[in-house]
């Protein structure tokens, strides 16, 4: 005998813990969806991702970036700098993960639940992911101005943007960054 659905029980609402979690789930989907678009449209060339590292607006490629990752757990490495993390796995692919904040010469924060981690693209042939502290999402590098670079910029920065808030925008070339042997050297 094929048990009927109880029409009497109604569903509990959801919790806001879980809600919230749905929104963030649905806001990831969206980036990664938009930062592949980008990836894939010819005409975007002026698009970039933009995180937080520390107190850094940096900008990255789209080209040399891949899935953006949030609650990974992490398995720390003995006798390694304090900006390498530790290891990662993400869908069986195992990876190192760097602060890009302590990387750039910033103090290593504490994990924060708004962290996120950026896989390198496969083009990159580093197996690795920045941890960043917020990522915005995709900017439009011709609606801000161009500053030079100057030799006490940040390593591995390709352009100084500033945008219509007057904010310090940093772009910086992973591929030349994942190549460098101070990048690649982990060991204390």
């Amino acid at each position: 005998m094929a048990s009927q659905p109880d029409v009497g029980k109604q569903q509990l609402p959801e919790s806001k813990k879980t809600k919230r979690r749905h929104q963030l789930w649905a806001f990831q989907r969206e980036i990664v969806q938009r930062t592949q678009n980008a990836r894939d449209n010819t005409d975007n060339l002026s698009r970039r991702l933009a995180v937080k590292a520390g107190s850094e607006h940096v900008l990255l490629d789209l080209m040399q970036t891949g899935e953006i990752l949030t609650n990974i757990n992490l398995t720390p490495v003995p006798l390694t700098k304090t900006w390498f993390l530790g290891l990662a796995n993400s869908r069986g692919s195992l990876f190192g993960v760097v602060d890009l904040a302590g990387f750039l010469g910033q103090p290593v924060a504490a994990h924060d639940r708004n962290d996120r981690l950026l896989i390198f693209a496969n083009t990159i042939s580093t197996h690795c992911a920045i941890r960043v502290s917020r990522v915005f999402g995709l900017i439009d590098t011709t609606t801000m101005s161009q500053q030079k670079l100057t030799p006490d910029g940040l390593r591995f920065s390709t352009q100084i943007y500033i945008d219509k808030e007057s904010k310090r925008w940093t772009q910086l070339d992973l591929a030349s960054m994942a190549r460098d042997p101070t990048f690649l050297d982990i060991n204390q």
